[in-house]
């Protein structure tokens, strides 16, 4: 982030802290709770954002090595994520050629030549057919129009990126737009280890995860024994990034601060959460990045969560282990016992046909704008 905007980030935070405000959106709205629970919404989001738009599959420190792969089922397709031997990252639908068998089935290894268990067919890490069980059977076959089907992937800020077929090529950086992509970069030191992750079935719609991190209103009273003690009232600012937004949360220590805070310091007195549209919430800590994925589930009340930590590299970061174990003990305490587990009791209340509509209010400026986003990229059911 630019030195500028981020004093300017620290200021607008001081200037809220002193009227004892947040910043506002025009109005409150009504928002229909039929968007968490509606099979029609629920199809034309899988079809639209999460074709038509690259999103987050995985982590570059999770492939370091020549024949590294990792997979996981993400928005019903099964996905293969390899480094070929000339160290690209590559992307693949799990799926053999023959006769359509999952053709990867562990989790995550290191291998340079994939064998499908039914009747043998061999791919390598670029997804090449190498060879077929019977060959005479299948005498005159080109092997290359059997190869695995490959998936757009782009690899930008130890991210990795891709888009499920029947997607045009993807452009991260053009997607992300300047500011964020130059945000992104900066930070991305702080992705070159997973210190930790998971992956988890949940009991609640994608978008109810993804607005758990979109406002920090609720934190005084639903993380009162956790989180509270590391915010200050409230206090937000939200600025539209495009299609994503960014959320700049004053820390305790920036109440203290009776001078103007340099932009070497704004990490210690803000906290920062990025909305990488159109599903995944990367929060900035002091020395450290937490990445939390939401994909659609099997039904509108299920999603897919994966949590990453990640952190630098280095012989202090190797050190640290009991803080990133810590972090990432507060983080599951915090987020899954708390957030997602009313994440859970919000969907049952949707489904229960009780209710109709929610109230976002002035103060929830960062959900008016995902769900209008959202919206907006269902009726143009284009890519921009």
């Amino acid at each position: 982030m630019r030195a500028q905007r981020k004093r300017e980030i620290a200021e607008q935070l001081k200037t809220l802290l002193r009227s004892g405000t947040s910043s506002l959106a025009e109005t409150f709205q009504f928002h229909p709770v039929d968007v968490y629970k509606s099979p029609s919404v629920f199809q034309a989001e899988r079809s639209v954002l999460f074709t038509q738009y690259p999103f987050i599959a995985g982590y570059e420190a999770e492939l370091p090595d020549v024949g590294s792969f990792v997979t996981r089922e993400l928005v019903g397709v099964p996905i293969l994520l390899t480094k070929d031997e000339s160290g690209e990252i590559r992307a693949f639908v799990n799926i053999c050629r023959h006769r359509g068998n999952r053709l990867c089935r562990q989790a995550h290894g290191q291998q340079r030549t994939f064998v499908c268990q039914y009747h043998g067919w061999a791919y390598d890490t670029t997804g090449t057919c190498l060879s077929v069980a019977n060959a005479a059977a299948f005498q005159g076959l080109d092997r290359q129009s059997v190869g695995l089907q490959a998936l757009c992937v782009q690899v930008r800020h130890g991210l990795v990126w891709i888009q499920l077929p029947g997607a045009a090529a993807c452009d991260v950086a053009g997607f992300l737009g300047g500011e964020l992509d130059q945000d992104l970069a900066d930070y991305s030191p702080r992705l070159r280890t997973i210190a930790h992750q998971r992956e988890d079935r949940m009991a609640f719609n994608w978008k109810l995860g993804v607005e758990t991190f979109l406002e920090i209103f609720h934190v005084a009273t639903l993380h009162k024994e956790t989180i509270a003690p590391h915010f200050y009232r409230g206090v937000m600012v939200h600025d539209r990034l495009g299609r994503h937004s960014r959320i700049a949360a004053a820390r305790p220590s920036l109440a203290r601060t009776e001078t103007d805070v340099g932009a070497d310091d704004v990490d210690e007195h803000v906290l920062l959460i990025y909305l990488l549209y159109p599903n995944t919430v990367y929060l900035l800590q002091r020395h450290h990045v937490e990445v939390y994925s939401f994909y659609p589930g099997n039904s509108p009340s299920e999603c897919l969560v994966r949590t990453a930590l990640l952190r630098p590299d280095g012989k202090l970061a190797d050190r640290a282990r009991s803080l990133w174990d810590k972090n990432w003990a507060f983080l599951c305490e915090s987020v899954y016992d708390e957030d997602f587990s009313t994440a859970a009791r919000v969907q049952h209340s949707i489904e229960s046909g009780a209710i109709e509509q929610f109230v976002f209010g002035r103060n929830e400026e960062a959900l008016q704008s995902f769900h209008a986003t959202i919206k907006r990229s269902l009726s143009e059911n284009t890519f921009t």
